[in-house]
């Protein structure tokens, strides 16, 4: 997952969690991951640009689920108290499957048989 991000106070951060749930539209039991460390920001107002496996959370991220949601959060308590107007701002979140690379193989073993085949047709 890449994204960029932003806060409007110096060294304001943020923690990354992947939520899980087990049935339909948030419902069922629930579980999450979280990124190991709070991300923190030491330049206000310029974003920076992240990316993140989500295989790295804690626990691994393995959104078994039928509904799950990336979520940001950012602790308004340790950067200012509430009703601060700290912020935190998002853009340009992609979420990009990657397959294991025993499903490459698969594929790549699956294309050099087909070629094979034809070979021994023509």
């Amino acid at each position: 997952m890449s994204f960029d991000a932003a806060v409007n106070k110096a060294n304001g951060g943020f923690a990354l969690i992947l939520q899980n749930w087990s049935g339909t539209f948030f419902s069922g039991s629930f579980s999450q991951s979280q990124y190991p460390t709070e991300i923190t920001l030491a330049t206000p107002n310029v974003f920076q640009h992240f990316n993140i496996n989500l295989g790295t959370l804690n626990p691994g991220a393995v959104p078994t689920g039928q509904t799950w949601q990336i979520a940001w959060q950012m602790d308004e308590f340790a950067y200012g108290g509430p009703g601060t107007g700290d912020q935190l701002i998002i853009d340009n979140v992609m979420v990009t499957m990657v397959p294991e690379p025993s499903s490459l193989a698969l594929a790549v073993l699956g294309a050099f048989g087909f070629a094979v085949l034809r070979r021994r047709k023509g």
